[in-house]
């Protein structure tokens, strides 16, 4: 098979090359340190320069951590969101362990006065308030990361646990730049100060962006729900289509997704992460097929035609456009199988013949959705679809079991499966079983492609 790249669909990616995107950030993440350094002021004992290093890169990685979560396809567009939001959740782990061990390393008295030091030097002069700050962001930071983290564990819906989000970040970035300005020996100069006053600018804008100037935008972007239909137990075709009014078209690419919402106004923290099962193709109509799962999926069968609907999008490096492959192996766990049907569904299209394999796990029968739509397509395209069942009927004839190693290895019999492609989406821990059984079996980190859909 030939490693030519294919690339059908004309639909470019936004976003900055990743390696600049790295050397960017490298880059403001050591400017306040030089800003710093720049000061000249006296030097102090290691310990204390090295506390003060590691309180300026996290309260600077905490406000760089806004432009990670604020879907910017300039950011996220070449990596893909999956990978960005990862990023984010690192950042936040590694600036809460700075920010924790930043007073640790102190040996200078908090607050004291030598006759000897006119200039203040050989003490921290931490005055009341903010040591009150900062005792609050020292506090508040590690549980405010750890709930972020354990979100999905917690009892509180979606929504709310977004907005409660966005205001405690809002109070923890207030606490946290009083203490910098107030007791921060570096951060009374001009220049440190207008750093972080930028960064503060660029971070509330990010969030105006987010919830308000987004969802004003979307008021003139509107869709109808043109039907709702069944796909398999308990799962729902929805397919959307611009309004009259709208003037913006949506273009994507095959196996992207995009934030939904269905709901009359799109100010709104309601809105959910679902892959596209359509193909570009399909335009102007954009499908999504939904599982019934959460607060706001349980009742996706209920929604009318005509309802309204409001897109954020399109997100996502879930493609094929841009690699380099002999074939593509698919591994999908129940409604993962979505994008994947997207990507099937385009290379129908594009009479696009090179091999597709496409492993299909799922409980029990009635749960296998495309059923007839992949059989049509087999006759197509190069295409072998494998289903797999935990919990098969009697009659069953196909694969029973999981997409454990056993599947998932006895489908590396093609020559050369390292330069094959392969795509997984589905449940969180079927992901990270089916990546560590792919590197196991020699297939290249860049070959494997996959979303977990954890996003703000």
């Amino acid at each position: 098979m030939s490693n030519k790249k294919h690339s059908p669909q004309t639909t470019k990616l936004d976003g900055l090359n990743p390696q600049l995107l790295l050397v960017l950030y490298l880059l403001v993440s050591a400017l306040p340190l030089l800003l710093a350094y720049f000061q000249h002021k006296p030097f102090r004992e290691f310990p204390n320069e090295f506390a003060s290093a590691f309180g300026l890169i996290g309260f600077t990685w905490m406000l760089m951590s806004f432009l990670l979560s604020g879907r910017f396809r300039t950011i996220s567009g070449k990596i893909g969101i999956d990978k960005t939001m990862r990023m984010h959740q690192l950042m936040a782990i590694v600036l809460t362990g700075l920010i924790l061990l930043h007073p640790y390393f102190y040996t200078l008295p908090i607050n004291k006065e030598l006759p000897w030091d006119a200039t203040g030097q050989l003490s921290l002069n931490l005055p009341l308030s903010a040591f009150i700050t900062g005792m609050f962001a020292w506090v508040f930071l590690p549980v405010f990361v750890v709930l972020a983290l354990f979100r999905d564990q917690l009892p509180y819906r979606y929504e709310s646990w977004r907005g409660l989000h966005g205001l405690a970040a809002l109070v923890l970035v207030a606490a946290s730049l009083h203490h910098v300005l107030v007791a921060g020996r570096y951060s009374e100069a001009v220049m440190l100060k207008v750093f972080w006053f930028g960064l503060i600018a660029i971070a509330s804008l990010t969030l105006i962006r987010t919830y308000l100037i987004l969802p004003m935008l979307q008021k003139k972007r509107l869709y109808n729900v043109v039907s709702v239909t069944p796909a398999s137990l308990k799962t729902w075709h929805i397919t959307i289509e611009a309004d009259s009014q709208n003037n913006h078209p949506f273009h994507f690419k095959a196996g992207q997704f995009a934030w939904l919402k269905l709901q009359k106004d799109p100010i709104n923290l309601t809105e959910h992460p679902f892959s596209i099962s359509s193909a570009p193709s399909d335009l102007p109509q954009i499908r999504f097929t939904i599982k019934e799962s959460g607060d706001f999926t349980r009742n996706i069968g209920n929604i009318i035609k005509g309802q309204n609907a409001y897109l954020d999008g399109p997100h996502g490096y879930f493609i094929i456009d841009d690699q380099k492959f002999d074939g593509i192996v698919m591994l999908a766990g129940g409604i993962g199988v979505a994008p994947m049907m997207s990507i099937i569904r385009q290379m129908t299209h594009d009479k696009d013949k090179r091999p597709v394999k496409l492993l299909y796990g799922n409980r029990i029968e009635s749960q296998i959705a495309f059923k007839d739509e992949l059989q049509e397509a087999s006759n197509k395209l190069n295409l072998d679809v494998n289903y797999v069942l935990s919990d098969p009927p009697q009659d069953w004839k196909g694969s029973t079991g999981f997409l454990d190693e056993a599947v998932i290895k006895g489908s590396l019999d093609m020559p050369n499966p390292e330069n094959w492609l392969y795509l997984l989406c589905g449940p969180p821990v079927m992901l990270d079983s089916a990546v560590e059984i792919l590197r196991s079996a020699g297939i290249p980190k860049q070959q494997i492609i996959f979303e977990k859909f954890s996003y703000l």
